[in-house]
Order: C-alpha cells, then sequence, then structure tokens
C-alpha cells in the first residue's frame, strides 16, 4: 500500500484518485485506510466523465467533458453494494473520472469551506510506513 500512496499522491491536491481501472487498488487501498483510520474520517468521491465531440466556433471538431450519468449511477451503486460498511462521505463532483480518496477536515464540522485536509495525507504517510514496517 506504500507503494500506491508514493504513486498516488499529489502535494498539489489532497485527494488520492484512482481510475475505475485501478478499481481493486482502490478497494484495497480504502480497506487498509479505514483500518488506520475508522470510514466515518473519510470522503470518497465517484465521478464518470467521457468525451463528446463537437464543433467549436472555428468548425472545427474538438472534444469537450461530459457527465456520464447512467454509468455514474451505477458505479455508485456497486461501491455501496461492495462497500456496506462506509460510514464516510460519499459525493459525486464531476472533476476526475474515477475514485478520488480524501480525508474529512475536523474543520468541517467548524463549519468552514476547506473539507479536506493535505497535512493529514502526510500523517496518513507515515502511519502508512509504519502499518507497512508491521506486515
Amino acid at each position: 500500500m506504500l507503494q500506491v500512496f508514493n504513486e498516488k499522491v499529489n502535494s498539489s491536491k489532497s485527494e488520492i484518485r484512482f481510475t475505475f481501472k485501478q478499481k481493486k487498488n482502490f478497494y484495497k487501498y480504502l480497506s487498509t485506510m479505514c483500518q488506520i483510520l475508522p470510514s466515518k474520517h473519510w470522503r470518497v468521491n465517484i465521478s464518470c466523465l467521457k468525451s463528446e465531440p463537437y464543433l467549436n466556433e472555428k468548425n472545427k471538431n474538438v472534444y469537450r467533458s461530459i457527465v456520464d450519468k447512467s454509468a455514474k449511477l451505477k458505479k455508485i451503486e456497486e461501491f455501496e453494494k461492495d462497500m456496506p460498511e462506509f460510514e464516510g462521505d460519499l459525493i459525486y463532483l464531476d472533476t476526475y473520472n474515477g475514485y478520488s480518496l480524501t480525508l474529512i477536515s475536523p474543520l468541517q464540522k467548524k463549519g468552514k469551506a476547506k473539507l479536506s485536509s493535505a497535512l493529514m495525507s502526510y500523517v496518513l504517510h507515515f502511519l502508512l510506513i509504519i502499518d507497512d514496517l508491521s506486515d
């Protein structure tokens, strides 16, 4: 799991992203994280985007991302079926085609605008190291 963290972590974002093809890694990573901190502290975002061609103002074919609502609903139902014990937030922001995982910031409970904590990603990094060493 430490290798997955190292491959996925991005210092400019407080989320860790997985494509739908990486579903197995996502579930394994989420399960490990929920052993470190209970699932109520985690936020999962599921988003399904697809490209659609259209003609721009210069009559050139270009592509834009649109939400694939039926695929998104299917992925959400699949997640709820696969992880019925998940007590965290499940959100549907259409920013990335796949799964993303963030830690719910304690600031959210105080009504602050910042809903995830990049600092906690680094704390979890050290917890993952300890967890990996104990295996």
